[in-house]
């Protein structure tokens, strides 16, 4: 199970992606938008296999708004995705 609490601060992913595992599911958080709106995208896939080795067809992605808010709402996400 993925807590807030194993995330990393809302800041961090203005500068990079943050990826990790729950048992054999694995997860990509990372902000994405242009023109000054972002948003955070969640990406869940079955592992083993990374990120970049993963197809995207067996990859499933969320969005949030990127606040403290959306963050909470993507890690019930990935915790909803088991």
């Amino acid at each position: 199970m993925v807590s807030r609490s194993d995330l990393f601060a809302l800041s961090y992913y203005k500068k990079a992606a943050f990826t990790g595992s729950d048992k054999n599911l694995c997860y990509r958080i990372e902000r994405v938008g242009d023109d000054d709106i972002f948003k955070l995208q969640a990406t869940v896939w079955d592992g083993p296999f990374n990120f970049e080795s993963t197809p995207d067809e067996k990859k499933t992605r969320h969005l949030e708004e990127f606040s403290e808010e959306g963050l909470c709402a993507i890690a019930e996400w990935i915790n909803n995705m088991r």
